[in-house]
């Protein structure tokens, strides 16, 4: 299978379409994951989308990166499990 080309997803994009990242990223972990998104991020926010990072690090990501400009939607109180069912 083939990765999918910037291209083709410019080419179908409409004006102000909404991309979200999830990414979860610190000093410890992820750094690269959100590196990598925010390349992305910026070619697709200079051809016209609307940029969400959806993370439970926003200060961390905040620090990392000083000129982040894109939306930050905080999830570090959002969880679907409760504590208890997420030890294994």
């Amino acid at each position: 299978m083939g990765l999918l080309s910037l291209g083709s997803v410019f080419t179908g994009m409409k004006q102000n379409e909404s991309f979200v990242f999830r990414v979860n990223a610190s000093s410890e972990i992820g750094f690269g994951h959100l590196v990598r998104c925010s390349a992305l991020a910026e070619a697709i926010y200079g051809n016209g989308g609307k940029i969400v990072f959806a993370t439970n690090y926003p200060n961390e990501i905040k620090k990392t990166i000083k000129s982040f400009k894109y939306k930050i939607l905080d999830l570090s109180n959002f969880s679907p499990f409760s504590q208890e069912e997420l030890k294994f």
